[in-house]
């Protein structure tokens, strides 16, 4: 999962495509008895302020859901004074507030763990008792990177290792690079 894969996670043609590709690998590999399945090492994402339509599009949405509806609560957390969350714009120039950068952080931490999410079940499609993970990766935001993973496996990091104790069943499949 690199961050071309994050960015064309917005592209519905797209995703389709690599998630039936996906499916159809995991049925086809299944029969040999495959352990687990890794989403990639080093996996990663940046975070864009250059945004497609479609991904403005999801971050406004995005936004919306962060500020329960309310665009007044945004302007008051950002600094603006937009009418309408159509109208946000995901670099506001001349705005002094954190909250814009930490809200659009958030937006790509989340992308990129829906994308591990979305490729974990399509190779369950093709191979429903998958162990599906991933390896010396960002973090973003582990907790939510891994909930819906069976491992993850970590560059050797005594802070990332704490979290996962707390994070990671204590079945799970978990190692250190």
């Amino acid at each position: 999962v690199q961050d071309g894969n994050v960015r064309a996670s917005f592209d519905p043609a797209a995703r389709e495509k690599d998630e039936k590709a996906l499916e159809e690998l995991a049925r086809e590999v299944k029969p040999y008895g495959t352990l687990f399945y890794s989403l990639g090492d080093e996996n990663n994402y940046t975070v864009h302020d250059d945004m497609k339509p479609a991904e403005l599009a999801a971050y406004r949405e995005h936004l919306k859901g962060e500020y329960r509806g309310d665009v007044g609560a945004l302007n008051r957390a950002w600094g603006t004074s937009y009418a309408a969350f159509d109208a946000v714009e995901a670099a506001p120039g001349g705005v002094n507030s954190i909250s814009p950068k930490y809200d659009l952080k958030t937006f790509w931490e989340r992308a990129y763990a829906e994308t591990h999410h979305r490729k974990r079940d399509a190779i369950r499609r093709g191979d429903p008792t998958a162990l599906v993970g991933a390896e010396g990766s960002a973090f973003g935001d582990l907790e939510y990177t891994i909930s819906k993973l069976d491992w993850f496996a970590p560059y050797e990091d005594r802070m990332g290792n704490a979290l996962l104790r707390f994070w990671v069943a204590p079945a799970s499949l978990r190692g250190n690079w």
